[in-house]
């Protein structure tokens, strides 16, 4: 269920009931190659805590759309939002998720960037360090990367076939399989950087390569889903067995 379809009455009474948790989408606006949408590091994550909220007993934030998109921006559509300011937008969330009763928020990020995950990391600990709020980062690509080549038989990448696949699974209707080509993809290689990045599908090495293949995204996203919702639950209990909070 999420917060921003329930009144303020029923919030207080799911926490009156014992609700500690909550699950805060993440991810920006920018482009995915030509064939998904501006809006995947966050339709991603989304769809994620939809299907892992009932089993962790938890509600969803709004989501936050709007993100650090670095090298991408030329691209249209591509929304940048500066480090500190998304640093401090997350951090008032939080504190605000805090204020009205929750005990810990499960960060389900979409986005990759080296700026997003260190202003993600500063307000999750300022957000410790400041009021008591446990967190917990999810960064699904990476924690799902044995599983990608597993299930999918590649690497992933940007736009590549783990976002493509995921797409797939909860938004076929947003994929436009046709406009992809693997010339209009590239690589990263170390010891050059380009400002704008000439391609818009972007793989991190050799093995990284697309899967246009639904059954197998299907399955994809229910193994993703299962990891994720096995290590929140993991953690969960942690910090109760440690006595951190969650009592």
């Amino acid at each position: 269920m999420y917060l921003h379809e329930m009144n303020w009455v029923k919030v207080r009474e799911a926490l009156s009931k014992g609700l500690k948790v909550a699950i805060l989408p993440i991810g920006t606006v920018e482009a995915h190659g030509p064939h998904l949408p501006l809006g995947t590091d966050t339709i991603i994550p989304t769809a994620l805590a939809e299907r892992m909220a009932e089993e962790v007993d938890a509600l969803i934030a709004p989501p936050v759309y709007y993100g650090v998109t670095k090298s991408l921006t030329a691209y249209p559509g591509s929304l940048r939002i500066r480090p500190g300011v998304f640093e401090e937008l997350i951090y008032d969330i939080l504190k605000g998720l805090k204020r009205t009763g929750f005990e810990a928020v499960i960060i389900m990020n979409g986005h990759g960037g080296g700026e997003q995950l260190r202003a993600l990391r500063n307000a999750a600990f300022r957000a410790w360090e400041d009021f008591g709020l446990i967190t917990l980062i999810i960064n699904w690509w990476i924690l799902a990367k044995n599983l990608t080549e597993r299930v999918l038989g590649v690497e992933g990448g940007h736009g590549g076939a783990d976002e493509t696949a995921m797409i797939y699974a909860v938004r076929p209707d947003l994929v436009e399989e046709g406009r992809y080509s693997e010339e209009r993809s590239a690589r990263l290689e170390e010891g050059l950087e380009a400002y704008p990045f000439p391609a818009s599908v972007i793989y991190y090495s050799e093995r990284g390569s697309m899967v246009l293949d639904k059954d197998r995204s299907l399955k994809y996203f229910e193994e993703v889903a299962n990891l994720i919702i096995s290590k929140v639950k993991e953690y969960l209990n942690r910090f109760k067995r440690e006595g951190l909070g969650l009592a």
